[in-house]
């Protein structure tokens, strides 16, 4: 796995090449312009990597996590059984970074105390579910797949937070994001599936704002399915429902407002912003006996690509050990 500190911190590209961003490596291959592709023409033939002038991508997606021993391989590869899509090679994928972090939470018994950092209230035995799947169930969580159906979603183009994490009380949904940010909108704005009219129009009590202002027009349709969907779910089972929006410290600063205006908020559910940073610092306040301080290097060691002047970026705003 590349590092800031293994990476060029300036990358030189021509009009028709771009080097490897390895330190220290000369090859060139072709540039690629508009969409990132995968072939031996952007190939650095030392290192294994896709190059991009903004990116890179590994030729082993196994390369990119810091987590690959057989149970860890086995789960990957039960997730990808009911994963919509599989992003885990690309240097700024938020699929691989939400693995490399969380995974190590869960393995660490950590990821109960940083939940209790965000809701200030007691994290009982919490289990989590990676991109909907249920090691119990051995397939699709089936709370979620209840949802889904009920609010009319179509398969492969169905509702799928990042992280769920089930308690004893609550339930909570976790959206991270990396590079991309939470502006979404439907494909047809006029399709609304059974959003609105579902489970005896439980919209009208979750929301404030109409579907078509929420969804469409402020462009939070993908928070808005998470709400919905997520709060009913959590309803039926009666507990506590938290949807957890997870960026970066200097990015969605206002989204609690901004959203948050949109739904109805109770005490039984309730919608929170959380920072990579945060967690980071969460997991630097930790016994080094969890393993956190692999964690740690990676995280401060991740790079957010080149910019369009070609100087790398660092992933986050983080003060080092």
């Amino acid at each position: 796995m590349y590092s800031m500190k293994s990476m060029k911190p300036s990358l030189p590209v021509t009009e028709t090449h771009v080097e490897c961003p390895v330190a220290g490596c000369m090859q060139k291959v072709k540039r690629q312009r508009n969409v990132f592709r995968t072939t031996s023409d952007f190939l650095c033939p030392e290192h294994q990597i896709f190059i991009s002038p903004s990116t890179f991508e590994y030729k082993d997606f196994h390369d990119n996590l810091l987590w690959v021993s057989e149970p860890d391989l086995r789960l990957l590869d039960a997730i990808k059984e009911v994963k919509r899509e599989s992003r885990m090679a690309r240097d700024n994928s938020e699929d691989a970074l939400t693995w490399n972090v969380f995974r190590f939470l869960e393995q660490s018994d950590l990821l109960g105390g940083w939940l209790e950092s965000i809701v200030d209230t007691p994290v009982r035995n919490p289990r989590i579910k990676y991109w909907s799947y249920c090691p119990e169930a051995k397939g699709t969580w089936p709370s979620l797949d209840a949802a889904r159906r009920a609010f009319g979603e179509i398969p492969k183009r169905d509702s799928e937070p990042d992280l769920i994490v089930e308690t004893d009380d609550a339930i909570f949904w976790i959206e991270a994001k990396f590079l991309s940010g939470n502006e979404t909108r439907p494909s047809n704005p006029n399709d609304s599936k059974q959003y609105i009219t579902g489970c005896e129009r439980w919209f009208d009590r979750v929301f404030q704002s109409p579907f078509g202002v929420v969804a469409v027009d402020k462009q939070f349709y993908e928070l808005a399915r998470f709400w919905l969907l997520g709060s009913w779910g959590t309803a039926q089972a009666g507990k506590r429902f938290y949807l957890v929006n997870l960026v970066r410290d200097q990015k969605e600063r206002n989204v609690e407002r901004e959203f948050g205006g949109h739904i109805n908020v109770q005490s039984d559910r309730q919608f929170k912003r959380a920072a990579w940073e945060d967690l980071y610092r969460f997991v630097q306040g930790c016994d080094p006996g969890t393993g956190c301080v692999r964690v740690l290097e990676y995280m401060e060691g991740k790079s957010a690509g080149y910019s369009t002047l070609r100087r790398l970026v660092p992933a986050f705003s983080i003060v080092k050990r």
